[in-house]
């Protein structure tokens, strides 16, 4: 449950934005929901959020407190095959509200 007016949550997702079809096609995806009305208003997905690259194949951990946020995940390392990544990342990203994005740290 949100905590009130402002709170975000950050969703992640997989899923072949624009259907281009084909395995290879299917990436991680990160979405902000947002409560920016009454409480008696759900929560609305807010486009503007903008997230870096990350080599990211396969999420393994999502956490966030105090604006950062915490994402831990496999990509592939340089013998994986498609669809087996096995090379373990981490990355802590910084939430910059007033710009609507997150930075890489």
């Amino acid at each position: 449950m949100l905590g009130g007016l402002g709170e975000l949550v950050v969703v992640f997702w997989q899923g072949d934005v624009g259907c281009a079809g084909g395995r290879g096609t299917v990436v991680p995806n990160f979405t902000v929901v947002e409560q920016r009305g009454f409480s008696s208003v759900p929560p609305v997905v807010v486009q503007n959020y903008k997230m870096p690259d990350l080599d990211l194949v396969h999420l393994t951990s999502l956490s966030g407190k105090n604006g950062l946020l915490q994402v831990s995940g496999l990509t592939y390392g340089p013998e994986d095959q498609q669809g087996y990544p096995t090379k373990k990342v981490s990355y802590t990203l910084k939430l910059d509200k007033a710009n609507e994005r997150f930075i890489k740290r």
